[in-house]
């Protein structure tokens, strides 16, 4: 149980999903890794490599993260911070042409110590 309890798991965003065949675009805060942003981008990450069943996998195996949602191209799973008790909202999308992107971004505060990033770079470890 994190330090906190629940009381730093804050409230879902009321727009995660698909915005045009997209997910949404990072805030301007730097608390978010997101894989459709041009490499100059402070949230810029590279998509999350393998197939889609592989790296939804590889998520919901993490220690902190749980599959809230699934459908056949998106993905929404939360990540909570043991300590803390901090939660993320991450999205994963398959498109067309096979690339899995993602977006992981902090649903309290405006920094995060880069926590988004290194969660997804475990992540992409196990791939």
């Amino acid at each position: 149980m994190p330090l906190f309890g629940n009381l730093l798991r804050g409230t879902p965003r009321d727009d995660l999903g698909l915005r045009d065949g997209r997910l949404r675009p990072p805030p301007s805060t730097p608390n978010c890794a997101h894989s459709q942003v041009e490499p100059a981008n402070q949230a810029h990450v590279d998509p999350l490599p393998g197939d889609w069943d592989t790296v939804v996998a590889a998520v919901a195996a993490h220690p902190e993260v749980t599959i809230v949602t699934r459908t056949d191209d998106w993905v929404h799973a939360e990540a909570q911070t043991p300590t803390m008790g901090f939660v993320d909202d991450i999205e994963l999308q398959r498109t067309d042409d096979g690339v899995v992107h993602v977006r992981s971004a902090s649903r309290m505060g405006s920094g995060d110590l880069d926590k988004n990033r290194k969660r997804l770079d475990a992540i992409r470890a196990t791939l």
